[in-house]
């Protein structure tokens, strides 16, 4: 019970972590539209059908899998196909997986002809990406930092961010114009509290041993 308590905790967190790296790629693919190099310009994004096809195989395998377990165990195990595939008795129901995925299959179905129907009202048009009104150049685009700080929020507290901001006037009449220098210190929980103390462990006992091997 407690390996699946741990299984189940750790799915959920695995979850969570999934999760918000969706929303920064989302947030990422709604602000950037200007690449920062000449190389980054001249990537072109592959096919999408290599992608979709990968992803339906392992997404079908899934639900086949899942679907028709007792009888993948039972040809993994080597026994005989002696009880029905098409039948699952469990208690005193028996379940039919075959129309459990005929069912998921027209579910899937009907929301495709829901998506086809509500896709062809004209209510999107084709525009650059947000400016606040001024023109769009490389400079104004996201970089490495700014693509990591909804990551660096969320994780806040294994990560320890310290982050110090300070403000240099520039015009003594106009208090607007100021220059922001920032500074961002992370230190992990995991090296803190776990790499480092088990490195100097490690390293002090490699210590009294080079004492022994050397006779004293």
């Amino acid at each position: 019970m407690s390996i699946v308590l741990i299984f189940t905790f750790a799915l959920v967190a695995l979850v969570g972590g999934l999760a918000i790296f969706a929303m920064v790629k989302l947030f990422a693919l709604s602000m950037l539209a200007e690449p920062r190099s000449v190389h980054a310009q001249e990537v072109h994004e592959p096919p999408s059908a290599g992608e979709l096809f990968s992803v339906g195989v392992c997404a079908l395998a899934i639900l086949f899998l899942g679907l028709y377990a007792p009888t993948v165990l039972t040809l993994i195990g080597g026994g005989d196909m002696t009880a029905s595939p098409l039948e699952l008795s469990i208690g005193s129901a028996t379940i039919q997986p075959s129309l459990i995925l005929w069912l998921l299959l027209g579910c899937v179905f009907l929301a495709w002809i829901g998506r086809r129907l509500t896709s062809r009202v004209e209510h999107e048009r084709e525009y650059h990406g947000w400016d606040c009104g001024q023109p769009i150049d490389a400079s104004m685009e996201y970089t490495a930092t700014a693509f990591s700080a909804p990551i660096r929020f969320f994780f806040r507290l294994m990560l320890r961010i310290k982050k110090r901001v300070e403000t240099q006037p520039l015009v003594a009449s106009n208090p607007w114009i100021v220059s922001h220098t920032s500074t961002i210190n992370l230190r992990s929980i995991w090296m803190d509290f776990g790499y480092v103390p088990a490195g100097r462990f490690l390293l002090g006992v490699a210590d009294q041993v080079k004492k022994i091997q050397n006779g004293n």
